[in-house]
C-alpha cells in the first residue's frame, strides 16, 4: 500500500437477478477476509478488528463487535443440534499493518 493513496474496503451485495449493486459498505481499511452468510445476515471483518452482521436484503449494519486485531480471514457459518453459529479468526496481518492477535471466536446466533 502506498502512504499517499488513501485506501479503504468496500463490502458490496450484488442483485443476483439484475446484475446491479444492491448495497454497499465502505471500511476505513481494506478487506482481505471473505464473507459469510446466515439466512438474512450476511458477516465481514474488518482489517480494525470489528466483527459486522448485516441485513442482507439491505445493508442495515444490525450489529458489530471488535475483536482487539485484524480480521483477515473468512468467517464460517455452521449449525449443531438446531443452533447455528459463526465464528472468525482475529489474527492480524504483518503484510497489511493490522493489529496482530490469535483468538478464534465463535458466536451463537438466537434461536429462530
Amino acid at each position: 500500500m502506498r502512504p499517499d493513496v488513501p485506501s479503504y474496503g468496500l463490502f458490496s451485495a450484488i442483485d443476483v437477478d439484475s446484475g446491479k449493486i444492491a448495497w454497499q459498505h465502505r471500511t476505513a481499511q481494506p478487506l482481505i477476509g471473505g464473507s459469510a452468510s446466515v439466512g438474512d445476515l450476511v458477516f465481514v471483518g474488518e482489517g480494525d478488528g470489528h466483527f459486522d452482521a448485516f441485513d442482507s436484503r439491505n445493508g442495515s449494519l444490525l450489529w458489530q463487535y471488535q475483536t482487539g486485531a485484524g480480521i483477515c480471514a473468512p468467517p464460517i457459518a455452521y449449525e449443531i443440534d438446531g443452533r447455528e453459529y459463526v465464528a472468525v479468526a482475529s489474527g492480524g496481518s504483518f503484510m497489511f499493518g493490522t493489529q496482530p492477535g490469535d483468538t478464534l471466536l465463535v458466536f451463537a446466533l438466537p434461536n429462530k
